[in-house]
């Protein structure tokens, strides 16, 4: 190939007269140097002429004086007309302290762009003497056996589809020709390739498995339902590129119950073809960083704060369709009806913010926040609106993990009043999402159930929830004794078995008071459990007077006697 005729492009600034040329000139002792910019990645495109097939590429960084732009770490992209319309990564380096050559084989491909995407180098220059590309013109021959020219677009008309089959087992060897075989089929069967669509996601574990995570956490797992806002076609294939293998679901329902169809990807071309439903795509509990490329896709509008306008919302006629509400910290499938006919644009944002709110605050209070940040990205808890047929909000558990469905009454956790949102349906499976019993024990979570919906009561409503279980009512008075919000995430840190005894001594050294006397008649502690709590003194006003609307009253005269009993013994 004459590289005369490549086509060489960049944002990055020639230092002086080393211009972006000498990368191709032929010509060791010229050199393409830029001027120092802090800004990475940089990024050098070359465009070929024609499509070729390659699969390795030199380059040399070797400034002739000192180390002045020497790349020590780089990447390679490429695009051709038919398998790769978006930049797709090949290769990425290793670092190097020495200047010199820089040499990345890989697979073979078929690409007409190339970028050279340098991600470190040395005096925040680029300094590329000369570059090769080593072209495979077996493979070239090889291909224009079946497709009509280099570019790959069309497969020869008299090739059927059991030849193109055999075609791909013949050369199951290299990867590429296979894939450039499925989207030649994909065109002979569905039309032209007209638009191409690319999404990028993360994924959400890090350093430990979501079990554990939850496990330390005594809490349930949600589900992490992530949407592609791609629609599927019953009986219509969608050819899709990931550079990673991962599940992927098509949601035909979210009705109280979740009705998909789950599909392996492979890493690179796939074809989804589901026989029975259509629905919209999505991830669920996806654990890596993924890249997806979709050819021709059907696309869904959903709303994500920050990347959609309400109206929007609106613009679909079709309104007897549900649209997925993502906030920071929950994931939502609501009636576009119902948004439409409850809210204008300020409400329904303010309605997204609410409930982020709570969320963010049963975070703190479970002592999430900091376990979060350091190992995982945050789980989004999934609401369901559900339908007119559903009788309660309930907490649904599924292999995949947990989501709130709420009876089609969908203003109990989604509402422009934030106080609105603080009621005994959003209590009740809040809290069977956030503590596991299965963990933690039935009694304790019953305490810790009930001191959730607690701090939400006094947070959002100014107001003490009613109780009527003893066991309970003497928690609640503790919890107001405490003072602050600070006693759940204290006592989940602190409970180490789960038991009763265990939590009323955990609950004793928190106070610095003995709480044991208070249980003696609604609970049979164990010796240990007592002895272990009268290393504290007893609290010196009666637990029984302390009420909501008394509580600072209460902590001052605990503190008086307090203070009062110390000098006395002086």
């Amino acid at each position: 190939m004459n590289k005369e005729l490549i086509k060489i492009s960049s944002a990055l600034i020639a230092d002086g007269e080393n211009f972006l040329q000498h990368i191709v000139d032929n010509n060791m002792d010229t050199l393409f140097l830029s001027v120092a910019d802090g800004k990475y990645p940089k990024d050098i495109y070359f465009e070929f002429p024609e499509s070729i097939v390659l699969d390795r590429v030199d380059f040399f960084t070797n400034h002739p004086t000192n180390d002045d732009g020497k790349i020590t770490k780089y990447e390679i992209l490429y695009k051709n007309s038919s398998s790769a319309k978006e930049w797709r990564s090949i290769y990425v380096s290793n670092t190097y302290s020495s200047k010199g050559i820089r040499i990345a084989k890989f697979e073979p491909i078929l690409a007409k762009n190339m970028c050279l995407r340098i991600h470190a180098s040395s005096s925040k220059k680029v300094a590329i003497n000369n570059i090769e590309f080593y072209i495979r013109e077996d493979l070239k021959e090889k291909l224009l056996e079946i497709f009509e020219d280099i570019d790959c677009k069309k497969i020869i008309e008299s090739y059927s589809l059991k030849d193109i089959r055999e075609f791909k087992i013949n050369n199951k060897d290299y990867n590429f020709i296979g894939e450039l075989c499925e989207v030649g089929k994909y065109i002979r069967l569905n039309g032209a390739i007209e638009t191409v669509k690319t999404i990028k996601i993360q994924g959400v574990e890090k350093d430990i498995s979501a079990e554990e995570f939850f496990e330390n956490l005594k809490s349930n797992k949600p589900l992490v339902i992530t949407p592609l806002n791609i629609f599927v076609e019953k009986q219509r294939e969608l050819l899709l590129v990931t550079d990673k293998s991962t599940d992927i679901y098509i949601i035909n329902e979210i009705g109280k119950d979740i009705i998909w169809k789950k599909e392996r990807l492979g890493k690179g071309m796939n074809i989804i073809y589901s026989k029975d439903i259509s629905g919209d795509l999505y991830l669920i509990n996806n654990r890596v960083d993924l890249e997806m490329v979709v050819y021709n896709p059907i696309e869904k509008t959903n709303f994500k704060l920050g990347d959609n306008r309400f109206s929007q919302v609106l613009k679909d006629e079709n309104l007897d369709k549900n649209i997925f509400v993502a906030g920071k910290s929950f994931n939502a499938s609501l009636s576009k009806k119902w948004i439409v006919e409850n809210f204008n644009e300020s409400e329904f944002i303010q309605s997204i913010e609410n409930l982020d709110t709570v969320l963010d605050y049963i975070y703190f209070l479970m002592e999430r926040t900091d376990v979060y940040s350091e190992n995982i990205v945050p789980f989004k808890t999934f609401f369901i609106q559900g339908k007119s047929i559903d009788r309660e909000a309930s907490y649904e558990k599924v292999d995949l993990g947990s989501y709130l469905s709420f009876a089609n009454s969908p203003e109990k956790f989604f509402n422009k009043n934030i106080q609105n949102i603080i009621n005994e349906d959003f209590c009740n499976v809040i809290r069977e999402l956030f503590i596991n019993e299965n963990i933690v024990g039935v009694e304790v979570s019953k305490v810790f159930k009930f001191l959730l919906k607690q701090e939400l009561y006094i947070r959002y409503l100014r107001i003490q929830p009613e109780v009527e279980d003893v066991t309970l009512n003497i928690w609640s008075k503790i919890r107001l004794v405490h003072g602050t919000e600070r006693l759940i995430p204290k006592l989940i840190r602190g409970v180490i078995e789960p038991t009763l005894d265990n939590l009323v001594l955990v609950a004793s050294q928190i106070l610095e008071r003995n709480l044991s006397i208070y249980f003696k008649e609604v609970y049979s502690l164990s010796e240990e459990t007592i002895q272990g709590c009268e290393k504290y003194p007893s609290l010196h006003v009666d637990i029984n007077w302390i009420t909501y609307e008394n509580q600072r009253e209460y902590q001052l005269e605990e503190v008086r006697r307090f203070n009062e009993i110390l000098r006395r013994n002086q």
